[in-house]
């Protein structure tokens, strides 16, 4: 699953607003796709400072994103100023941290309150029981943490179970008393670099409301819904 070099400037400004913590947890082991030198580039339009990634796997553990010198989803996060990256799947096909699948009620002790961000960058329209999907990441968030939901919303022709209607998620979290700090419909290539006509994606960035925390985030994105 990919981090474009679009949702990673979304990340980015987000950060940028606001310091998350220091656990994140992906939905899926991502692969960004972009190099060092273009996340400095958007980092530096964030006004973010690199941190020095201590992983020894900078580059991806995929030979083509290697060969051109993408980086890994765990460098990606370090040079933010995450400490801990933590993936999480329901098979171990692609080398995932922790087994679980989002369908089911009992997600590992471990996980429960454990991290500041989880990103969801494409899985929430693979899993059929979408309720308990959004409820188990519920429970792995920490107070005060951020859910990012970036998954499709329509021309995007049998790729998954589901296209989200960009209300859904500001639906789903006002009734289970989050906070909805944005939300947004953008464009984006197949290949992620530009936006283009292709197809739509939703994104949207949530809170828990109990939080108590006044500070708020926008995303800065051409289509507000």
């Amino acid at each position: 699953m990919a981090i474009s070099i679009h949702l990673a400037s979304k990340i980015c400004e987000t950060l940028g607003k606001w310091c998350v913590g220091k656990g994140v947890l992906t939905l899926g082991a991502l692969d960004p796709y972009f190099s060092e030198s273009d996340l400095a580039t958007v980092m530096g339009e964030a006004g973010l400072p690199a941190t020095q990634p201590t992983t020894p796997n900078r580059l991806s553990k995929v030979s083509r994103w290697r060969d051109q010198k993408f980086i890994s989803a765990t460098a990606f996060f370090q040079t933010l100023g995450f400490q801990e990256v933590v993936s999480i799947d329901y098979s171990a096909y692609e080398n995932a941290d922790i087994l679980f699948d989002l369908n089911q009620t009992s997600p590992p002790e471990s996980t429960l309150e454990a991290f500041d961000l989880i990103i969801d960058a494409g899985t929430l329209e693979h899993v059929f029981h979408v309720p308990n999907a959004l409820s188990n990441l519920g429970r792995m968030l920490k107070v005060g943490g951020r859910i990012l939901h970036h998954v499709p919303c329509s021309n995007l022709i049998d790729h998954g179970l589901y296209q989200f209607s960009p209300t859904f998620f500001v639906d789903y979290y006002s009734k289970n008393h989050y906070r909805t700090l944005a939300a947004y419909v953008h464009r984006i290539s197949l290949t992620g670099h530009a936006p283009t006509n292709e197809f739509l994606h939703a994104l949207s960035l949530c809170t828990d409301v109990s939080h108590r925390d006044p500070r708020r985030i926008l995303l800065s994105e051409s289509f507000p819904v």
